[in-house]
């Protein structure tokens, strides 16, 4: 018996997915349960056109998202550490600082997309950056699209 899924079930299918599964199954747990309905023709095309209008905007955000890291891909970010006398630097820059100044360089980018990226942007920095100097440091912007950004630290305000 076709049935549409209306949840997620474990070793079955996702929410939406088609399936066809023994009528005995369907009838006693499945449609008690709420999980599932049976199909029809009509609910079939509207799932595919559903299916196939989030295969469009999922490959709109794909090539959005590789447009943005090819732009980016080892763009500097400079940042100024408070140090000591000695070159010690009091306040490591760490993840979410690299990630904010990202962030704050998407100023030309739609509203809807910087918002994706802020929610699932991931800066691969193991610890925080405690040296002066140029670091590259890999970002993932999600749908694991990455690239690299240079960060560099500066003493006083002097780029290196």
């Amino acid at each position: 018996m076709k049935i549409i899924l209306l949840q997620d079930i474990p070793k079955i299918g996702k929410k939406n997915d088609v399936k066809e599964v023994s009528e005995g199954y369907v009838r006693n747990f499945l449609i008690p349960k709420s999980l599932a309905k049976i199909a029809a023709e009509e609910d079939i095309k509207k799932i595919e056109k559903l299916k196939e209008e989030k295969l469009k905007e999922e490959k709109t955000l794909i090539s959005a998202l590789e447009a943005i890291a090819k732009k980016y891909n080892n763009k500097e970010y400079h940042f100024y550490p408070e140090m000591g006398d000695s070159g010690e630097i009091f306040n490591p820059i760490n993840r979410e600082q690299i990630k904010n100044a990202f962030i704050i360089s998407l100023n030309s980018t739609p509203q809807e997309l910087k918002n994706y990226i802020s929610e699932n942007l991931r800066v691969d920095l193991a610890k925080s950056l405690k040296t002066l100097g140029e670091h590259i440091i890999p970002i993932n912007l999600g749908r694991n699209i990455r690239f690299n950004a240079k960060i560099i630290l500066n003493r006083d305000g002097i780029k290196s």
